[in-house]
């Protein structure tokens, strides 16, 4: 389980965060042996960044298809297979 941090708020404070989230994802066998933890982390980091810059300049309704595609990519089902053919 993650401490409570007393860490301002800022990019490093966020990939502090993502980094305890990886490693104890990685602990927990919730992330495959084969991913780099540190590759991980620089990828959800580089994600949140670009989610925050298109949360300053999309409408509302094309940052929720942007939102909602991202959590797809992270959870691994954005290039899933579809079981229809």
């Amino acid at each position: 389980m993650r401490a409570q941090s007393t860490a301002q708020p800022g990019p490093k404070a966020l990939r502090d965060v993502v980094t305890e989230i990886v490693e104890d994802a990685l602990v927990q066998g919730r992330l495959s042996a084969e991913t780099d933890a540190g590759a991980a982390v620089e990828a959800i980091c580089a994600l949140t960044r670009g989610l925050s810059e298109q949360a300053a300049n999309l409408p509302p309704d094309d940052y929720d298809a942007t939102l909602s595609s991202a959590k797809k990519l992270i959870r691994g089902s954005l290039f899933a297979r579809s079981s229809r053919r």
